[in-house]
């Protein structure tokens, strides 16, 4: 997680309540957020950063249980996801590519649920 605010955001208020109370910690998050490297080890380097100007929010790894869009589809209809592709231009910036097998009826209820997700407003809080 990167954090930008003295007491720990949003997970800085919760992580103590589910560590005490052995909680499984679910982390929602989009595989375009996929970061290729040794978490642990950037998190070393940038929270060391010289942070004078407050620029640098510092990084935390968290360790749960990483839930996307593949484990989303996998428990939804029971079909095999596998990620195949990821951004592009003209609107895809940010997108990622699937490929998704299983019977016709997977695909089907797959399908289903990618096509009402389509035009989704964004999230504004």
């Amino acid at each position: 997680m990167l954090i930008g605010h003295a007491t720990g955001g949003t997970v800085g208020a919760t992580i103590g309540r589910i560590m005490a109370r052995r909680i499984q910690l679910v982390i929602p998050v989009g595989l375009e957020k996929s970061v290729p490297v040794d978490l642990a080890a950037a998190a070393l380097r940038v929270n060391l950063a010289d942070d004078e100007r407050n620029y640098v929010p510092c990084l935390w790894p968290v360790s749960g249980h990483i839930f996307t869009e593949i484990e989303a589809i996998k428990t939804l209809t029971g079909a095999e996801v596998m990620p195949i592709g990821a951004g592009g231009i003209a609107g895809a910036e940010g997108s990622v590519r699937l490929l998704i097998t299983g019977t016709r009826e997977q695909l089907d209820e797959a399908e289903k649920i990618i096509t009402g997700l389509r035009g989704e407003p964004p999230f504004i809080s």
